[in-house]
């Protein structure tokens, strides 16, 4: 029982030991096998696809072939359940991840004594704990080396002067990796610079060991990358000149390590040590550390001057920006703005007023009905050419025949009245009735009128314009009502409806184009003769209108009432005038500028 307990005991201290595996997994083994009075104790991982020995105790016990086949068995077995107990084997699976399946496997003696399980069940779970506790370990060390590394840039960031920080850099870099030298260069003009060497406060650029750092920097600067001396196996970079500084100064070790601004290399910091080479993790926080630096020491070493050196590097700075292959798309998209908004604000252009227009015809005739009756015949539809004298309608005159014979019969019968009176001498009712003749005479003369006017006829050479009249045959009409419109074609002008807004711009003598709608083609010359100097409602908006002659000969497709957009010439405005001439005088209504 004393055994046992001593073996627990050692298990227990096991659980948090910070030692490495090589030491851990023997002791653990033999504390297992102490337990379990077990004849061997291995541990078992699963990779490619193969159970293979991790570690066992002891450790250089050759197993039968019997065994061989028990620990396969076992690890089949326990490679799907956590615990797999057999007579003469026990099975615990440690881990079970993506990478690779870990056991602990326990081949117990012939006649060995009952086993713990309950005390081996815990032993399972120290493998486990031991991992955890070191990946704690771990990141506790890195967690403290971030830490120092964060306020070592905190230091560097309070700092106002350019030497002064990059030799506190210089010096912490010294102190934290032990190094005998650390320098850094700035790059001015095509070369580096030294500015500043760990614990030394003034040195003579012009000494041999100074150009050797230089020449070790630009070779750097160079290839933009981190060099280090020896260089590595699997690395192309060139190191001549840190193999001849090596050799000069006695440096077995070198790294350089680029500061980079806007990507691109503006410095570079060279660490120096003889004694150890550089670890993966120490090159890694370097870098870290000068990238979180980088911005600072470019800041600084760029106003910590006066500032005629500050406005001369600015303007450099612009000037390469500007002419500089970078951002080329950027750049010339910008030039043509500003090329295109000075030529917008410099160069005039010719500014004209659009307004519509109604084509219009100086002589229309209006034919009416001439006395009230029914169509009986329309030979005339709206856009038909027509002469002077052209039949247009006819009106039905049967009532007008019928009422001219019962007129002329009135006539007849008031004068045979007046030859009665006067053969009887009665002067009274022969003037009655020479009276009435001459009524009926008169009512006789217009039937005869309106009866030479039944035929509906063009005054003149045109176009009808107006009178669709075929849908109305034997429809009754009023004398007065417009039958058709002849408009002449031949002595035509243009209306335009000027709006309020540009009316001032125009001059009673302007010159213009009009195009149709329906031939939007074709251009035609105007010339104002005559500009209304009233406003006039039209769609809800104040117009004024104006009259133009046609410069050039009438088409024969024309018809008044036509419409379209005009065009007034109003002289040379600059091109943004134009473009925003009315949002500038909307933003002045608006906000009463």
């Amino acid at each position: 029982m004393t055994a046992e307990s001593d073996s627990i005991t050692h298990l227990y201290a096991l659980a948090t030991f910070d030692g490495p595996p090589a030491t851990f997994w023997p002791r653990y083994l033999e504390s297992v096998a102490d337990l379990s009075q077990a004849r061997r104790v291995m541990v078992l991982a699963h990779k490619e696809g193969a159970w293979r020995v991790f570690q066992q105790f002891p450790a250089r016990l050759a197993g039968s072939e019997g065994e061989l086949t028990l620990v396969q068995r076992l690890a089949e077995r326990a490679s799907t359940t956590p615990f797999v107990q057999e007579e003469h084997g026990l099975a615990f699976r440690l881990s079970d991840n993506q990478e690779e399946t870990t056991l602990l496997v326990i081949l117990l003696a012939q006649n060995a004594p009952p086993v713990p399980l309950v005390a081996l069940r815990l032993a399972a779970q120290i493998p486990p704990c031991y991992q955890n506790n070191r990946q704690l370990q771990h990141l506790h060390s890195k967690s403290e080396r971030l830490f120092n590394l964060l306020s070592q840039v905190g230091r560097l960031g309070n700092e106002r002067r350019f030497i002064k920080a990059a030799l506190m850099l210089c010096n912490d870099m010294a102190s934290r990796y032990e190094c005998d030298r650390v320098s850094l260069g700035w790059l001015k003009g095509a070369h580096i610079h030294l500015q500043a060497i760990s614990h030394v406060e003034k040195f003579d650029r012009k000494m041999t060991a100074s150009r050797q750092l230089e020449q070790v920097m630009e070779e750097a600067l160079d290839q933009d990358e981190d060099l280090l001396f020896p260089k590595p196996a699997n690395s192309s970079a060139v190191v001549r000149a840190h193999e001849v500084h090596a050799r000069a100064q006695g440096s077995d070790h070198l790294v350089s390590l680029p500061l980079r601004q806007d990507g691109s290399p503006v410095a570079v910091v060279t660490v120096e040590r003889r004694k150890s080479p550089f670890t993966v993790t120490e090159v890694w926080e370097m870098r870290l550390l000068v990238d979180a630096i980088a911005g600072l020491l470019h800041h600084l070493h760029t106003y910590d001057r006066w500032w005629g050196a500050r406005a001369v590097t600015a303007a450099k700075h612009a000037l390469d920006h500007f002419w500089g292959v970078e951002h080329s798309l950027t750049k010339l998209v910008s030039f043509l703005v500003v090329f295109t908004l000075l030529a917008l604000s410099l160069i005039p252009w010719p500014y004209r007023v659009e307004a519509p227009f109604t084509l219009r015809s100086q002589d229309i005739a209006y034919l009416s009905a001439p006395f009230d009756g029914y169509l009986q015949e329309v030979v005339a539809e709206m856009g038909d050419e027509v002469k002077e004298g052209d039949l247009l309608a006819t009106l039905d005159i049967h009532e007008l025949l019928l009422e001219q014979a019962s007129v002329a019969a009135d006539v007849t019968r008031y004068g045979r009245e007046a030859e009665k009176a006067k053969s009887v001498d009665s002067l009274a009712d022969m003037q009655i009735a020479l009276a009435r003749r001459d009524q009926s005479m008169a009512r006789l003369d217009l039937l005869r009128h309106n009866l030479s006017r039944a035929k509906v006829r063009s005054p003149m050479s045109g176009v009808v314009v107006e009178g669709n009249l075929k849908e109305k045959l034997s429809a009754p009409v009023r004398k007065g009502d417009l039958l058709f419109k002849v408009a002449r074609i031949a002595r035509t002008y243009v209306e335009l409806e000027i709006p309020e807004t540009d009316i001032h711009e125009i001059q009673p003598d302007s010159r213009g184009e009009i195009a149709f709608v329906g031939r939007p083609d074709i251009r035609f010359a105007i010339h104002l003769t005559r500009l209304e100097p009233v406003a006039t409602l039209k769609s809800g908006k104040n117009v004024f209108l104006a009259r133009a002659t046609i410069q050039e000969t009438a088409e024969d497709w024309w018809r008044p009432g036509m419409g379209g957009s005009a065009k007034v010439n109003v002289g040379d405005r600059p091109l943004l005038w134009i473009f925003t001439h009315r949002t500038l005088r909307f933003l002045q209504k608006v906000f009463w500028l």
